[in-house]
């Protein structure tokens, strides 16, 4: 897989970990001028993503180079917590429970 569609925040995600818009429903365009690297993406969009496509995500990310970048777990714990947070819970496996999904 070299990228992953997020549908909450209507992003695609590459494997060098640059976040683009979607162009239509299962591609983006390639334009590396739009494009921002995730981990510069702001709290916004992480506070929209859902919990379930935050945890398929970092499974991603895990896949990738990203996952050696130095400070990377601080980040993603960060990061994730603010996607559980923004939608209510106060853990992943809270949200895994409430909505019904596995991980």
């Amino acid at each position: 897989m070299s990228n992953i569609k997020l549908e909450s925040v209507g992003t695609i995600v590459d494997e060098s970990g640059m976040v683009f818009p979607m162009t239509n429903d299962t591609a983006y365009d390639g334009n590396e001028t739009e494009g921002v690297h995730i981990m510069e993406v702001d709290n916004e969009w992480w506070e929209t993503l859902e919990c379930e496509e935050g945890v398929r995500l970092f499974q991603f990310l895990a896949k990738t180079k990203i996952y050696l970048e130095q400070d990377y777990f601080k980040w993603a714990q960060g990061q994730m917590a603010i996607v559980v947070e923004s939608k209510g819970f106060v853990d992943i496996m809270a949200a895994q429970l409430h909505e019904g999904w596995s991980i």
